[in-house]
């Protein structure tokens, strides 16, 4: 609108435009991950498709340390505009984001949801998902045997949706020669998952 006024020479004087450094920091966990890797990733290249002057910020913070993630929420050191943010769903966590909210910050949950948080979340259904699964075993697993779940964990809103879709579809639509054991944590390490999950005589699906 500026650059039409000037152009067609507007006799009266034009406000000049105010342009200022948005931030839009994004907080994420283990980059060593595949997921999160991925998932940082898509955000480099998303910010290298951005103006100029808005400017993404990456923080990792250690998953294992829920206060260190609520006082970077809180305290990030840094003037932001937004945040989107990748973490696991405990107290802490929580407290952190609904003061950031009160505040009136802008915040984009990512994958997975806080509990009680009131904001966007860019994801799918996980309990659905977990249905899927749980239709797809119990059709195309031809052998009988015992069925051992393995997610990340339960720290994540988006895993214990996803479980008990899986969980909740084989209740409902019971198989005779397949028994439901437990869940096991793999958290995304392939090793601890292998070495943790119950192989006995080789009847596990």
């Amino acid at each position: 609108m500026l650059a039409a006024a000037r152009q067609l020479d507007y006799a009266r004087r034009s406000p000049e435009a105010h342009r200022v450094i948005l931030r839009i920091e994004v907080t994420l966990v283990r980059p060593e991950a595949r997921f999160f890797f991925r998932l940082a990733g898509a955000f480099e290249r998303l910010g290298a498709m951005l103006d100029p002057l808005r400017r993404r910020h990456r923080t990792f913070v250690p998953e294992d340390d829920p206060a260190a993630i609520a006082a970077r929420i809180a305290k990030p050191g840094l003037r932001r505009a937004g945040l989107i943010l990748a973490v696991p769903d405990v107290s802490a966590i929580r407290v952190a984001l609904g003061q950031m909210q009160a505040r009136g910050l802008p915040i984009v949950q990512i994958v997975t949801r806080a509990t009680g948080v009131v904001a966007d979340c860019v994801g799918i259904d996980n309990e659905a998902a977990g249905r899927v699964a749980g239709l797809l075993l119990s059709r195309m697993q031809p052998r009988a045997g015992t069925v051992v779940a393995i997610c990340y964990g339960g720290a994540y809103q988006m895993h214990r949706d996803r479980i008990r879709g899986f969980s909740g579809y084989l209740q409902a639509h019971p198989r005779p020669d397949l028994r439901s054991a437990q869940v096991l944590s793999g958290h995304d390490r392939g090793a601890r998952s292998c070495c943790s999950t119950p192989c006995g005589n080789g009847q596990t699906s």
